[in-house]
């Protein structure tokens, strides 16, 4: 024999978000104890354990990103470098810059020019 349907309950349950309800208790009673949120919550019809009371608060706080420093770029690690001893290529180069500056005191202008961008980009 086939079973009888039987007729559906027409009462709606309103389903409770317990993690809400314990965060708005905390915004009204901040510093209690997870044990006295729970049974101040069980007294109002949402039963829930100490524990997730604990896993609540423990999301709620906002942790504070670490940001890591960005690495050198190529032509930034160049320009950090100091070298030890100045090779012929360098010196002919350095040359080429002061005669293209116009001479030795426009060359430095433009190299404290470019420092101070340096400086200021970081």
């Amino acid at each position: 024999m086939a079973k009888k349907k039987t007729a559906k309950k027409t009462t709606v349950t309103q389903k409770v978000n317990k993690s809400q309800a314990i965060r708005d208790y905390d915004k009204a009673h901040p510093n209690v104890a997870a044990s006295i949120v729970a049974a101040d919550l069980a007294k109002q019809g949402i039963k829930i354990r100490t524990q997730l009371v604990y896993k609540v608060r423990a999301k709620t706080v906002k942790k504070k990103s670490v940001r890591k420093p960005r690495k050198a770029t190529t032509s930034q690690r160049v320009a950090t470098t100091k070298p030890t001893s100045l090779d012929s290529s360098a010196l002919e180069t350095a040359a080429k810059f002061v005669k293209q500056s116009g001479g030795v005191e426009q060359a430095r202008q433009a190299l404290n020019a470019v420092e101070r961008i340096a400086k200021a980009l970081g």
